[in-house]
């Protein structure tokens, strides 16, 4: 036996299994791969669908006005009026009263901003009639209803 033909046959026998470990191991890296990409996707929609299901279990609230529309008459020039509002909430959840944007000269007294479900809070308005002539204005009640989340009041009247 030739020992370099042995030798040959050693080092030929080495690189066939240097090439199968090779072979094995890039099986083993594509099906880990694919593994992590599955589990990745699973964690994904996991997430996503307890996140969502979470913010879809808490109650909305509902946001109610009374009156939304409001006559203050005839006033004489720099007059001022009060007016009063109810806001209530029809809703399940904390209603926020998260801005009450005040029209050109309006004034605005807010008692508090948060209204459970079923209660109603009653805020005070001032106008003062600086400009003579028609009343066309208008003050929002911005809150986190999602259906209503800005409600507008009419207001109305004369300054002579």
């Amino acid at each position: 036996m030739d020992i370099t033909s042995n030798g040959d046959s050693l080092q030929q026998n080495l690189k066939n299994k240097t090439h199968m470990t090779q072979i094995k191991a890039k099986y083993f890296f594509k099906k880990s791969i694919e593994i992590c990409v599955i589990c990745g996707l699973i964690s994904f929609l996991f997430f996503t669908l307890t996140d969502s299901s979470f913010s879809q279990s808490e109650p909305p609230p509902r946001i109610t006005v009374t009156p939304k529309k409001v006559d203050l008459g005839l006033m004489k020039k720099n007059e001022v009026k009060l007016y009063k509002i109810i806001v209530g909430n029809k809703g399940k959840g904390d209603l926020y009263i998260t801005n009450i944007p005040a029209p050109n000269e309006a004034g605005i007294s807010l008692a508090k901003n948060s209204i459970k479900p079923g209660k109603k809070i009653e805020l005070t308005f001032f106008y003062r009639g600086i400009d003579t002539g028609k009343i066309k204005d208008y003050v929002s009640i911005k809150s986190n209803d999602p259906k209503t989340p800005s409600v507008k009041i009419i207001l109305n009247g004369e300054v002579k």
